[in-house]
C-alpha cells in the first residue's frame, strides 16, 4: 500500500488577504515531516485544556521561494507569519484498476490531516544546505494571540455563553467554524464577575473557563467543539489484537499501560475558603490526592461547591490508560478525541508441556493452562474513550491514547 503525502501553503497577498493554496510537496526535505499530536487531559495538571497541535517542516530554499518578505522570489508578499499550512494524505494517488480494485473498497481520496499556521518565530535557515525549517502550530494557536472581547460578555452570562462570545471573533472564525450548538458545558453556571477576564488572551480565558465548567475543547473537521468529558454514545471503532476471534488484527503495539492513579484527584478545595469536596472511598484506598482551584469569576459559594463536586466526581477514581498503535487507514484516521472505542485484546497462550485443554476431553480441576505470552488483556465489553491522537507520517501509523470509561 502506498502512502501519498502532500504539503500546501496559503500565503497572504500584498494586501494581507489569503491567496490560493500553493503545493510545495516537491520542496519538502525527505524525512522532515514529524508526528502530528492532538490531546486533552494528558498530563497530571493539564485538566480541561486543548493543547496546541504542531509539526515541524523543512523545505529546500535554493530558489528563495520561502525567504521572508522583501525577497522578490518569495511566495510571501505581506508577512510570512500565520500563513496557512496544510498536509494531506491519501492511500494511493492512482485510481482503482478494473479487475484488481476490491469491490466496496475506497477510491483513493486526498484527505486533510493537518491545517495550521506557520510560526515565523521558530523559523531558521541553514545557508550551506539552503534549507528553511519552521514549526506549524494548529489553528487553535490563534487563541494565544487574541484578546477576550470584554465588551461582549456580562455578569450573569452562562459559562457556555461566555465561551461562545470569546471565541466568536473574526480572527478565529476566519480559521475555524464556530456554532453555539456545539458548545455544551459539564457545569454551566452563570458568571458572577467578568473582571478577571479583562485584558486576558482567549487561551487564558479558556484555561479557566474549561476547568470551571468541567469541559474540554477539541477541533474536528475545522469545527470547534466544547463538551463534557463524556464519550460518544456509540462505538466508533474497534481495535483487534492478535488472537482475537472477532475481527482482523489491527493493533501494532500497546505501550505505556498505567492504572490511572497519576491523574486521580479525590480531594478538591477552593483557595482561601473552607469549601471542599472529597470521596471517602477513594481517599481510604489511595490516600489524599489534593488539588486546589480558584476561579475569580465565581464568587457564590453554592456555585463554587458545584464546581468542586463535579471535579471530584470526575477524577476520584483511577481509570486505566495506555497507548495503542494501529495502521493509518481512512477508518482509523476518522477516529477522534472523545470517541468511544472497543478493544478486543485476548490473552494468548503458548502450547508446550501443557497443551491447550479441550472441552469434553480434559477433566475439570486437573487440566493446566499453558504459559501465557503476557498477563495483559482487554475484553471487548470494556469500553474506552480517545483522549489523545498522534499521527506518525513516517511509519504511516496512528497512536491513540485511551482511557477506560
Amino acid at each position: 500500500m502506498n502512502n501519498v503525502w502532500r504539503v500546501y501553503i496559503k500565503p497572504f497577498d500584498d494586501l494581507g488577504n489569503y491567496t490560493d493554496w500553493i503545493e510545495v510537496t516537491d520542496d519538502i526535505i525527505q524525512g522532515s515531516l514529524g508526528s502530528i499530536n492532538t490531546d486533552l487531559d494528558n498530563t497530571e495538571y493539564d485538566i480541561g485544556v486543548y493543547r496546541v497541535s504542531n509539526i515541524k517542516i523543512s523545505l529546500a530554499n535554493n530558489a528563495g521561494k520561502y525567504s521572508d518578505v522583501g525577497n522578490e522570489k518569495s511566495i510571501f508578499r505581506y508577512t510570512r507569519s500565520n500563513s496557512l499550512v496544510k498536509i494531506t494524505w491519501e492511500i494511493d494517488e492512482h485510481g482503482p484498476i478494473v479487475g484488481i480494485a476490491e469491490s466496496g473498497g475506497y477510491l483513493s481520496e486526498e484527505t486533510d490531516v493537518f491545517v495550521g499556521l506557520l510560526n515565523d518565530e521558530s523559523l531558521s535557515m541553514d545557508l550551506s544546505k539552503q534549507e528553511v525549517s519552521f514549526t506549524c502550530l494548529g489553528r487553535e494557536s490563534i487563541f494565544q494571540r487574541t484578546i477576550v472581547p470584554f465588551g461582549t460578555i456580562s455578569n450573569g452570562d452562562l459559562y457556555s455563553e461566555i465561551l461562545y462570545n470569546i471565541l466568536n471573533q473574526s480572527d478565529i472564525t476566519e480559521l475555524l467554524t464556530l456554532d453555539a450548538a456545539n458548545i455544551s458545558c459539564g457545569v454551566d453556571n452563570t458568571i458572577d464577575s467578568i473582571a478577571s477576564l479583562q485584558n486576558k488572551t482567549v487561551q487564558e480565558g479558556l484555561n479557566k473557563l474549561l476547568l470551571a465548567s468541567n469541559s474540554v475543547l477539541f477541533i474536528v473537521d475545522d469545527t470547534i467543539y466544547i463538551s463534557p468529558r463524556t464519550p460518544s454514545a456509540s462505538v466508533t471503532f474497534t481495535f483487534y489484537g492478535q488472537g482475537s476471534a472477532s475481527g482482523s488484527e489491527n493493533i501494532i503495539d500497546v505501550k505505556g499501560i498505567k492504572n490511572g492513579l497519576n491523574r486521580t484527584f479525590n480531594y478538591f478545595t477552593w483557595k482561601d475558603t473552607t469549601l471542599s469536596s472529597t470521596d471517602a472511598t477513594s481517599t481510604l484506598k489511595y490516600g489524599i490526592r489534593k488539588k486546589e482551584v480558584d476561579f475569580e469569576f465565581t464568587t457564590d459559594s453554592l456555585k463554587q461547591q458545584d464546581i468542586l463536586d463535579a471535579l471530584a466526581d470526575e477524577f476520584k477514581l483511577p481509570k486505566q490508560e495506555f497507548d495503542i498503535y494501529t495502521p493509518l487507514t481512512y477508518e482509523s484516521l476518522a477516529v477522534t478525541l472523545l470517541d468511544k472505542v472497543s478493544i478486543d485484546y485476548p490473552r494468548v497462550y503458548v502450547p508446550g508441556n501443557n497443551p491447550l485443554p479441550l472441552c469434553g476431553v480434559v477433566i475439570c480441576g486437573e487440566a493446566i493452562l499453558p504459559k501465557a505470552l503476557w498477563s495483559f488483556d482487554v475484553l471487548s465489553t470494556d469500553y474506552y474513550k480517545i483522549i489523545g491522537k498522534s499521527l506518525d507520517m513516517k511509519n504511516a501509523q496512528i497512536k491513540f491514547k485511551v482511557r477506560l470509561i
